[in-house]
């Protein structure tokens, strides 16, 4: 099945392979691990006939004899929608959340909406725990809310549908709405943008544009905010989900069908900061070696430790944190704090910069790709970094910096950044 596509090289399907096979399960608890199922289709595969056929024969076991033609489409359409969704999840390594009180399926409700029901999708749900495809958690009971259980593909499900991964298609995501806040504060619980609103302009023209392109994962552009509509405000997209790292999967995949670039702001929320303070960061290239050198720890354990820090209020919540988080261990990060108390002494890193750094990163990115709106150029957010059709990546480059001397310009010292290419090796 390992063809040509417009989607991914052979590469990136390679290392898709190995890293699925291979990664353990992530915790459930954590909400960047969990999504909740959405209405989704498959881009043009060379295996869609045989995953399509799959899908029916496995629906023939949930669907009663002598039934309606009208119940047996509906029965298909729960085991297609349930399948896409955990194809999905192969990719970005998340648990479905999915309720299964009968009220959250209710007329006008967002699955009902979607057109699911609680039975026909307990029917799926049953039936694949059974099989052994996927693994359940059964959620918590609270008062007023939904039960939801989280589901996530079992060894066995990961190497029959691994191959259509990068291929899942959000087509109505693109319908909006674009804006959202996490855990919002009381007095913005239920808050809309209004029509003609700044912000949701610019999100319906980057998403009006990004519709007529092709990615892996193809999903809309969305604008994620905390507590308050002033505050992060991150662009996100299930394509930033794909592994870069130890398994190159992001960076072979293909936009339009040709070879991406990724452009990336080098330690950005460690820049920002300083610059935020009008102080110059000690290291052109790369603003984490100065620290690396000077605490005697790797460069991994100071971006770590910083950003950590960045998003706490005391070394003590940090120190905690990174040791929950990453596993290291006070030592170092006294030595880390140390370093960086010497290197900048008019500093605290302890002061819930974090929120600030994503609003400052979301303004720069947007003002990119609105830049590449008009000049015809897609470009998709990856975090603190930017992916392009390799064409474009000179183009790009230049655009970056511009953004963010020009966000940061109303500080009169330590608007500098550094930007690092990433590409495919074509061999």
């Amino acid at each position: 099945m390992h063809k040509t596509s417009n989607i991914v090289n052979l590469d990136g399907l390679m290392a898709l392979s190995k890293m699925v096979l291979s990664r353990e399960t992530p915790s459930h608890e954590a909400y960047e691990n969990q999504r909740r199922i959405e209405p989704l289709s498959m881009m043009q595969h060379p295996g869609a006939d045989q995953l399509e056929s799959l899908i029916e024969e496995c629906a023939l076991t949930t669907q009663p004899g002598g039934t309606q033609k009208s119940y047996a489409a509906r029965n298909v359409y729960h085991w297609r929608q349930i399948f896409y969704n955990f194809i999905r999840s192969i990719a970005t390594n998340q648990w479905l959340g999915i309720p299964g009180d009968t009220h959250a399926y209710a007329k006008g409700s967002y699955y009902n909406e979607m057109g699911l029901s609680r039975s026909g999708v307990s029917k799926v749900l049953e039936s694949l725990v059974k099989r052994g495809w996927v693994l359940r958690v059964t959620g918590k009971k609270y008062s007023h809310r939904p039960r939801v259980n989280h589901y996530y593909p079992s060894e066995a499900m990961k190497r029959l549908l691994v191959d259509y991964a990068l291929f899942t298609d959000s087509p109505k995501s693109f319908g909006g709405p674009f804006l959202s806040i996490n855990d919002p504060d009381p007095e913005y619980l239920g808050f809309r943008w209004l029509e003609g609103h700044e912000d949701r302009c610019a999100l319906e023209q980057i998403n009006d544009f990004a519709r007529e392109q092709t990615w892996a994962c193809r999903g809309a552009i969305k604008q994620s905010f905390k507590h308050t509509p002033f505050q992060s405000g991150r662009l996100i997209t299930p394509f930033q989900n794909l592994h870069a790292r130890k398994y190159p999967i992001r960076i072979n995949t293909l936009i339009n069908g040709n070879p991406v670039s990724e452009v990336d702001f080098n330690g950005n929320h460690l820049r920002l900061f300083l610059a935020f303070h009008g102080c110059d960061p000690v290291g052109d290239k790369d603003v984490y070696e100065a620290i690396s050198s000077e605490s005697g720890t790797s460069r991994d354990d100071v971006k770590r430790f910083i950003n950590i820090a960045l998003n706490t209020s005391s070394l003590r919540g940090a120190m905690t944190a990174a040791d929950l988080n990453f596993g290291l261990d006070r030592d170092r990060s006294a030595a880390i704090d140390m370093a960086f108390n010497r290197i900048y002494p008019k500093l605290s890193l302890y002061c819930g910069f974090a929120l600030t750094a994503m609003q400052l990163e979301g303004l720069i990115l947007k003002r990119v790709l609105l830049r590449g709106v008009d000049n015809g150029v897609f470009c998709l957010p990856v975090h603190d970094a930017v992916a392009v059709q390799a064409k474009d990546e000179d183009w790009v480059v230049d655009v970056m910096l511009d953004a963010w001397a020009y966000e940061m310009s109303m500080f009169k010292r330590g608007s500098r950044t550094h930007l690092k290419v990433s590409r495919p090796n074509l061999g």
